[in-house]
């Protein structure tokens, strides 16, 4: 009997292009001797269910066929499972993937899968909840949970657009206080952001040192709140010089605690998904994913 692999996949993800993705994956993996099962998820949270379901009753390797959101759910389901996850970029942004290097086309995932080597990155948690990429608190997570409240299909950058314009008008930047290692940074801020990468989403750059296997989360805190330095902000990470602005600093910990200063709502976003409203305690847990790369 062949080594079984898990193809978990978002059918929405990339306007269906998982879909096709995913079918060209298990036939490439099945020339190569391999069961190849094709698992569709159909809401949030069922990629992190299938993930253990196939932890729990054996599996040889798991592949991720969408965005960062469904890598880190199959991550979280597999809860440090010794089971190598190999990513096949269907999503928006693709951040994961594009840290690592990885290929794209069907056949060298399948070659990931029988050929790859392991690498061992680390993850950040969240009470229950993991992300590969970054969480935040802020303006940026309001547009996500802003979309999510009415997404309707695939997601494309473009669908960005009209949630950020309804940030510019609408968005109050209420005031966050943060912690790192137990150390309290001090004057309130207006926008946080925990990465374990240096990439963040589409062209931005937030954490200039940032490497996903370093044992440390990438605290970037921007003091600023107001549309006129939101703008600011947003150009300066598209030209990777956000660390360099006046008003915004950037740290290294283990863990960072995050809470509003006053009794305002503030959103979390995790891997580009809605994650709930702060207070919120993230810890990094170092090479707790085994990811195949070339």
């Amino acid at each position: 009997m062949g080594k079984r692999t898990a193809i978990i996949y978002n059918p929405i993800s990339g306007r269906g292009k998982s879909k096709r993705l995913s079918g060209k994956v298990a036939r490439a993996l099945e020339k190569s001797g391999h069961d190849a099962l094709l698992s569709p998820t159909e809401s949030t949270g069922d990629a992190r269910r299938m993930a253990g379901e196939f932890a729990e009753n054996g599996i040889d390797a798991v592949v991720a066929v969408g965005g960062d959101g469904t890598v880190s759910e199959i991550v979280c389901g597999l809860d440090g499972a010794d089971i190598p996850v190999a990513i096949c970029p269907a999503g928006t942004a693709n951040v994961l993937a594009l840290e690592l290097g990885l290929p794209s086309a069907p056949e060298k995932i399948a070659e990931l899968v029988t050929k790859g080597k392991v690498r061992r990155i680390d993850v950040g948690r969240i009470g229950k909840k993991r992300f590969v990429v970054a969480a935040s608190a802020g303006v940026d997570a309001w547009v996500v949970h802003d979309l999510y409240n009415t997404r309707k299909g695939a997601i494309t950058m473009a669908t960005y657009t009209g949630h950020i314009l309804r940030a510019m008008r609408t968005y109050r930047y209420p005031p966050m206080l943060v912690e790192i290692d137990g150390k309290p940074l001090g004057r309130s801020v207006g926008y946080v952001v925990v990465a374990n990468t240096h990439r963040y989403g589409g062209p931005l750059r937030i954490a200039r040192r940032g490497k996903c296997d370093d044992g440390l989360l990438d605290i970037t805190i921007a003091r600023g709140r107001s549309l006129r330095t939101a703008l600011h902000y947003t150009a300066a990470s598209v030209a990777r010089m956000l660390p360099l602005l006046s008003g915004v600093k950037t740290y290294t910990g283990k863990h960072v605690s995050i809470k509003p200063e006053d009794d305002s709502e503030i959103p979390v976003q995790i891997d580009g998904d809605p994650g709930g409203t702060l207070p919120v305690t993230i810890e990094i847990i170092p090479g707790a994913a085994p990811m195949l790369v070339p």
